[in-house]
């Protein structure tokens, strides 16, 4: 039992630290002018999976 929450704990922390490294990213994006088409096609994908990845950790969360 131990061990499966230490793997939760650690899987939790992974998760945190991508959503963290996401937002960073986005906040250096929301810093130009104007977006390229492709950063424009980044910025929604790193929102997409930013918000995949609050669901998953809300999930992980409640079953701790």
């Amino acid at each position: 039992m131990i061990e499966a929450e230490s793997q939760a704990a650690d899987r939790i922390r992974t998760l945190a630290n991508e959503h963290h490294v996401l937002d960073e990213r986005l906040h250096e994006l929301a810093t130009h002018p104007h977006l390229t088409d492709d950063e424009s096609l980044e910025e929604t994908r790193i929102k997409k999976r930013k918000l995949a990845l609050k669901d998953e950790l809300t999930r992980l969360s409640h079953e701790s």
